[in-house]
């Protein structure tokens, strides 16, 4: 099979990498079959209702990361391939990052990853929300044909940083973080200071998001939506206990990338429940949290209309 070679555009320089790590999707299949779960396998095989579709996705993403390393062997790009739960992945020392799968395989690599490098989300199956995925099985080849040649380039996302008690947490935020304790049916405590103005504050949890995450949770939550390359962040108070005649002065809104939320816990099992539901840190009574702008964004192939949609944009 010949070698795809990248077409060169005139005043775009060429992208030409040497050391590319593709993570292919953990797929539930794997994951019922990694922990022996046999009554989840028979049902799969049955075709039960309520795992319908489990087979047919892992099929889909393993097709799907096959084809990607064959279109990298094709151009003659050296790769190394891996699974998302491996152990130890060494996101900082490739030139490229590719994820197989959808927005969570997505959001793990840029937790870690460096700014600088460039990381490319590949859409794996169609039940895989790939909002952040440039390319899926079909269309990677002609992706990776404009990424080689230059004529498509890499955008910098806002991502957060967060310090508890002025120690730096160990990853970014991608999208938000919720700050409430493991059950938010219940009433939340907490002390909130923007800009100088500080406020106690009940309800379900506070949260603060990137631009990119506007179109997650914090649009469900009646927030503003942001296009993804934004230079802000924002913050909102999620389902607040409110006395009939009373308003919080501290609701919630957009904030300028210099701007830093401070929080203080007022409960003794708080948590800090990052991008979704697997990562979560201690937030402890009396601790102090400060959110802001990472100084490193993330450096990705997305689109920078994505969010248009959601905004009502045609």
């Amino acid at each position: 099979m010949k070698a795809i070679q990248p077409k060169r555009t005139s005043g775009r320089k060429p992208f030409e990498p040497k050391n590319v790590l593709v993570i292919r999707k953990t797929t539930c299949l794997m994951e019922m079959t990694a922990r022996n779960d046999h009554e989840a396998l028979r049902l799969v095989e049955e075709g039960h209702s309520s795992v319908a579709g489990v087979k047919d996705t892992h099929e889909e993403s393993e097709r799907c990361a096959d084809q990607v390393e064959a279109a990298l062997a094709q151009a003659r790009i050296p790769f190394r391939s891996i699974y998302r739960h491996e152990a130890g992945v060494a996101y900082n020392k490739v030139d490229l990052v590719i994820t197989v799968g959808g927005d969570g395989s997505f959001i793990d690599a840029a937790h870690n990853i460096k700014s600088g490098i460039p990381l490319l989300g590949v859409k794996s199956a169609a039940t895989s929300h790939g909002h952040f995925c440039m390319a899926n099985e079909v269309t990677f080849p002609e992706v990776l044909q404009q990424i080689l040649s230059g004529k498509l380039r890499t955008r910098e996302l806002v991502r957060l940083v967060m310090f508890v008690e002025g120690k730096q947490l160990p990853l970014y935020v991608v999208n938000e973080v919720m700050i409430a304790e493991l059950d938010i049916s219940g009433t939340n405590k907490y002390q909130v200071t923007i800009n100088g103005r500080t406020e106690k504050q009940k309800g379900s949890a506070l949260v603060v998001c990137t631009p990119a995450g506007s179109t997650g949770l914090m649009r469900s939550m009646k927030g503003i939506i942001q296009p993804i390359l934004a230079k802000r962040f924002q913050y909102k108070a999620m389902l607040p206990f409110l006395e009939p005649d009373e308003k919080l002065f501290l609701p919630g809104g957009l904030l300028p990338a210099r701007s830093e939320v401070r929080v203080i816990s007022g409960m003794p099992k708080m948590l800090l429940h990052v991008d979704g539901k697997h990562i979560k840190f201690p937030f402890p009574l009396g601790a102090e949290l400060v959110v802001r702008v990472a100084d490193q964004p993330l450096t990705a192939f997305v689109s920078p209309r994505c969010h248009d949609w959601y905004m009502g944009k045609k």
